[in-house]
C-alpha cells in the first residue's frame, strides 16, 4: 500500500547558516511511489542569513514571498 514498508523516501533541504547561527529555508521529500511533499518555512526566519550564493542559487527557486525583501532592497539601495 501507499507508505508501506519499504518505500524509499528522498530528502532535499537548504539551509541559511552564519557562525553557529542555522535555519532552515525548504524542505523537499519525493517518496519512491512519486508523492512529494514541499515546505518553505517563512523568509523572515532566515532573511539576516542571507549571503550572495542563497540570493543567486536558492531565492529564485523559492515561492513568491521570497523574492519580496530582495525587491524592496534592491529599490530602496
Amino acid at each position: 500500500g501507499v507508505g508501506g514498508a519499504g518505500v524509499k523516501y528522498f530528502l532535499d533541504t537548504e539551509f541559511a547558516e552564519k557562525d553557529y547561527d542555522l535555519k532552515l529555508i525548504s524542505l523537499g521529500v519525493v517518496a519512491e511511489d512519486g508523492r512529494t511533499f514541499y515546505a518553505e518555512t517563512d523568509i523572515n526566519e532566515w532573511w539576516h542569513l542571507r549571503n550572495d550564493w542563497l540570493l543567486a542559487n536558492v531565492l529564485p527557486h523559492l515561492g513568491a514571498q521570497a523574492a519580496l525583501p530582495y525587491q524592496s532592497e534592491q529599490v530602496v539601495g
